[in-house]
């Protein structure tokens, strides 16, 4: 199924086998029959209905993809093509989208990914097969991942699919923060297409992946923050994401002058950068916490146990992909790099 709606000028396109999750403070589009729900906090929601709950309504039912001006932004995960195609041929053929103001939406130009895992690049070979028009770009450091395939746990099968290899047109740098936000220095930009006078900065932010990217809007003000945050206060890691890379990602990322955040997962988050800055504090606070209870001498399963309660059926879903005790061995762990101090 398939969800539109616009807040601030950018379309959020939500896919997903369930209905409901873009947040309500969007404004509807016109002419399209999208379900408005409230969007729910996911650490609330675990705590409510278990880690296993937490997988079938935030990763199944919170899938976005956004656009703005003719540059969509990730292109959904490979299980729900039939839906992604279908929006992507409406748009393409007529002017079925419309804008605020009911001027005309232009047809996607460029795809943007984030990063290479299966719900945001999931559908970029069939998109370079069937709407050759669309010029696709990823991160540098996501062309071998993207090219060559990386593992997908059977948990991730049955929830997305598995994709297709895909040689993208094109890459970019991502860049760091500081860089983007520095006036001295025209930043490199992706300039999506002709008739816009928008750019959107390309910013690393490693932690949840090698190459996950922020995609940052300056003229706009907006942050289209892929996977960088899902919930405020995370209770576990896959054993692939690195927190310290993220914290110091965080850092840079709450540096930038930016007021909206679109959530690959939430869609419009309207208070986003107080979230993502609560994400920051939830990880340093637990990391002194740990420090703390490891010096005590805890193993990290005692400490996960303590800080964060026992594993939940995700753990086991996934066959320890997802732990608890993953987050505590990171939290644990010496940073791979000086992280710089807050303001």
């Amino acid at each position: 199924m398939l969800e539109r709606a616009i807040h601030q000028g950018v379309e959020v396109i939500r896919v997903g086998l369930f209905p409901g999750r873009i947040n309500t403070t969007v404004v509807r589009m016109p002419n399209c029959t999208t379900k408005m729900v409230l969007s729910v906090d996911v650490g609330t929601l675990t705590n409510a209905i278990g880690v296993l709950g937490l997988v079938l309504v935030v990763k199944l039912g919170t899938k976005c993809m956004f656009r703005t001006g003719s540059t969509l932004i990730d292109c959904g995960p490979p299980n729900q093509w039939s839906p992604v195609k279908a929006y992507l041929t409406s748009v393409q053929t007529s002017a079925q989208g419309l804008a605020p103001g009911g001027s005309a939406v232009q047809p996607v130009k460029e795809l943007l990914i984030t990063h290479h895992h299966e719900d945001h690049s999931g559908n970029a070979a069939r998109i370079k097969r069937d709407f050759p028009s669309i010029s696709i770009r990823a991160p540098k450091t996501s062309l071998k991942l993207l090219t060559e395939g990386f593992e997908v746990q059977m948990y991730r099968r049955l929830v997305w699919g598995k994709p297709p290899t895909v040689d993208v047109h094109g890459s970019f740098d991502a860049i760091l923060a500081d860089s983007a936000s520095s006036a001295s220095v025209p930043p490199p930009a992706i300039r999506p297409t002709i008739g816009h006078d928008l750019s959107i900065v390309p910013v690393a932010a490693p932690g949840h992946c090698s190459d996950m990217t922020v995609m940052f809007d300056p003229a706009r003000g907006h942050l289209f923050s892929g996977d960088l945050f899902v919930t405020s206060k995370p209770l576990m890691m896959r054993n692939d994401e690195d927190v310290n890379d993220e914290i110091a990602s965080l850092r840079r990322v709450l540096s930038l002058d930016w007021n909206t955040l679109f959530c690959a997962h939430r869609g419009f988050v309207s208070d986003g950068k107080k979230l993502l800055q609560q994400r920051l504090d939830h990880f340093l606070e637990m990391r002194a916490k740990a420090t703390e209870l490891n010096h005590q001498g805890l193993s990290h399963r005692a400490i996960a146990s303590k800080l964060f309660g026992k594993e939940e059926a995700l753990y086991y879903l996934s066959r320890g992909h997802f732990s608890k005790k993953h987050l505590v061995e990171g939290l644990l762990s010496a940073p791979h790099h000086p992280v710089p101090p807050t303001e």
